[in-house]
């Protein structure tokens, strides 16, 4: 590694190959379509579970293991929940784990059928997030309690609070205690690197389904896509090669997908409840889902009165008291680093951006911009109800002419 971001020093051809290797599976995984996506990454997301098990029950079996857990799980320090830091912190990992506000799960649920119960699937997804979540933190501290007996520090003075350093330093430290260390150390960087790859599928699909969905014609020459955003990303990732490759790793890590996603979900949560209407999204949800049949799902099922209440008030209301400590901070601790504020918030250009696309592309039609703003004619709560099944995207409503001349 350089001494600064300045000094590029020299290129790292292996991490060069790694990445290509990478890009070009994913490239051709894409171009073979989203089901063949679907069948690895049942793979690429089922063994990094298998592989956390075993770690977790090797490092709660070794010495030492029960100071790590202590400090993770059994005796935090529980002053750090009052500080608002902790939950814009949360807030950030939340949404990176769930795909929360990057619009990904929304691209991909469209190839779903229309009365698929997505509400099971965020529960299900949710519990098994927060499930590994834990086990994979007990796993983590349960070694770097071993390490700390072992070297006589306290677990503080181990490691910062900074997920690449506990990732390539510190753990892979604590690893290398451990008997058979080559075998642990391997299954830990593999389950990385499944990890990585299977996001890198997720992320890339997503990516084209939204071109693909906004303009048409690009679907007849979807490989032409692929190719190209996987060129593109390759590209963009050769900046990492070089020694001075961590710094703008860490410039990336810590700017991106941080306030900005908090404020597109703010967006998105208002523009669903308060813009197309509460009664509107319950609507369609009965209608997608079935209404409530006991008091229970009444209060607690997909459409009912806790969500409605979560997407009116708590969650608007939670995020902007953490959005506005957010900004902030970053103002206050980034004045002179106008390039992380600018890397932070540049994902907020998507709005506007495509706002503008959007007003572009039915006024190119002969439609009123002001159709842009309408609820599109295949939805349950919309007047004109169609009766086939439908993938919802940009280019729906364009297609339906008659019904939109009518509104």
């Amino acid at each position: 590694m350089s001494a600064t971001m300045d000094q590029h020093g020299m290129f790292n051809w292996e991490m060069f190959l790694a990445l290509l290797i990478a890009w070009i599976i994913t490239c051709l995984s894409i171009i073979r379509g989203v089901s063949v996506i679907g069948k690895i990454s049942f793979l690429t997301a089922t063994l990094p579970y298998v592989i956390i098990v075993i770690m977790f029950i090797r490092g709660v079996t070794m010495d030492g293991s029960k100071t790590g857990i202590d400090y993770y799980l059994l005796k935090p320090d529980m002053s750090k929940v009052f500080r608002l830091k902790t939950w814009l912190e949360a807030a950030k990992q939340l949404s990176f784990s769930l795909e929360i506000g990057f619009g990904g799960l929304l691209a991909l649920a469209s190839y779903n059928k229309k009365d698929h119960n997505c509400f099971r699937d965020a529960i299900i997804v949710i519990l098994c997030d927060s499930l590994m979540s834990i086990i994979g933190g007990v796993a983590v501290f349960s070694t770097l309690g071993s390490l700390s007996k072992s070297s006589g520090k306290l677990i503080d003075v181990l490691f910062s609070y900074d997920a690449p350093s506990i990732t390539f330093v510190t753990y892979p430290q604590a690893i290398s205690t451990m008997p058979v260390p080559e075998l642990f150390a391997f299954l830990f960087f593999f389950m990385l690197f499944l990890l990585g790859i299977s996001s890198q599928f997720g992320t890339t699909q997503e990516i084209i389904t939204t071109f693909t969905d906004q303009f048409p014609a690009l679907r007849r020459w979807k490989w032409a896509v692929a190719i190209g955003l996987c060129v593109f990303c390759l590209l963009g990732g050769l900046i990492m090669c070089w020694q001075s490759g961590f710094y703008w790793f860490q410039l990336f890590f810590n700017s991106i997908g941080g306030i900005a996603v908090l404020i597109l979900c703010v967006v998105e949560v208002v523009s669903i409840t308060y813009v197309y209407g509460i009664s509107n999204i319950i609507r369609d949800i009965r209608e997608n889902l079935g209404y409530p049949k006991s008091r229970m799902t009444t209060i607690f099922g997909a459409s009912g009165y806790y969500i409605s209440l979560c997407w009116t008030v708590l969650t608007p209301l939670i995020l902007m008291v953490v959005i506005v400590t957010g900004i902030v901070s970053d103002i206050s601790s980034t004045a002179d680093e106008y390039s992380n504020l600018f890397l932070t918030y540049l994902p907020l250009l998507v709005i506007p951006s495509f706002t503008f696309i959007n007003i572009w592309y039915f006024t190119k039609k002969g439609k009123s911009w002001k159709q842009v703003f309408r609820s599109q004619p295949q939805l349950p709560s919309s007047i004109e109800t169609g009766a086939k099944e439908i993938r919802i995207t940009p280019a729906t409503l364009t297609s339906n002419s008659k019904i939109s001349a009518s509104d």
